[in-house]
């Protein structure tokens, strides 16, 4: 089974290199699930849309430690939401989060690597995920996920550079935390106010 699936990703990257534009490559890696080009579409139309794609700007330092204060500014309104109990500004806290890491990933020109790599929701890798953050000792999924979002930004942070396995965990938690906490027409929703 691993040997079929890296024949398909091998293949995948063969592909990637007949495809011209950016869209274009995210369409073809998400081809199968509507919902996760709807989650990587989104941010990479959006930088195309104002000429900061990894082809007219390079990805420096600056912009990486600008894009760190902004993922912990989007958990802190997420940890604060979440002690309100407001659940329109949890899932927007979310998504501002979720589309500064498929952000983060686009501009660092790693997204063809991070699309392959993650483990989409479509799969039994999510089922092992979400029991990875069941609650346990009196922790809630929500904290449980918090903690952990946060831990992979600092990896982020520290990191010096552009870290892939934390960006694909920041992507992966926040895709299947939107999906066990929330209905698709409602993250949909809030997504599509982010992109346009």
């Amino acid at each position: 089974m691993l040997k079929l699936m890296m024949e398909g990703q091998r293949l995948a990257r063969a592909s990637l290199s007949e495809l011209k534009t950016d869209i274009e490559k995210v369409n073809f890696l998400t081809q199968f699930s509507k919902h996760d080009r709807t989650f990587f579409s989104g941010p990479v139309e959006c930088y195309t849309k104002f000429g900061i794609t990894p082809a007219e700007v390079e990805y420096s330092i600056t912009e990486h430690n600008f894009r760190i204060v902004c993922l912990k500014e989007e958990l802190k309104e997420f940890k604060e939401a979440r002690e309100a109990n407001n659940v329109e500004e949890q899932i927007d806290a979310i998504v501002d989060l979720l589309f500064f890491a498929i952000g983060t990933a686009y501009r660092a020109n790693i997204l063809p690597n991070v699309i392959l790599e993650y483990p989409s929701v479509n799969t039994s890798n999510s089922q092992d995920i979400i029991n990875s953050i069941r609650p346990e000792n009196g922790v809630t999924v929500d904290d449980a996920v918090f903690y952990f979002l946060n831990e992979e930004i600092e990896c982020l942070e520290y990191s010096g550079g552009i870290d892939q396995e934390s960006i694909i965990k920041i992507i992966s938690f926040c895709i299947l935390y939107l999906h066990y906490k929330w209905d698709k027409k409602m993250i949909n929703e809030y997504y599509g106010r982010v992109t346009a």
